[in-house]
């Protein structure tokens, strides 16, 4: 089982990829549409996160997701639900 911050830096690692920042510029407040992503690259990071977790993302999961602790939260979630 991954750890929270485990977690916390595998999802950084990823968003701040596709936002072209540095993971550690990514705080939990921070709004995950906001991070400097377009669409296509915050969906390429959504297929991503599913196959990193091993875990599906539903739409009604993102419809609940604002900010970085949300996304850190959900996966969490669907971690720990397997």
């Amino acid at each position: 089982m991954m750890t929270k911050e485990e977690i916390i830096k595998n999802v950084n690692s990823i968003m701040a990829a596709k936002a072209h920042i540095s993971p550690d510029a990514i705080n939990p407040e921070d709004f995950y549409d906001e991070l400097g992503a377009d669409s296509m690259q915050c969906i390429e990071a959504l297929v991503e996160l599913q196959d990193e977790f091993d875990i599906e993302i539903t739409g009604y999961d993102t419809l609940k997701v604002a900010t970085m602790q949300d996304v850190y939260d959900l996966i969490e979630r669907k971690v720990n639900e397997q």
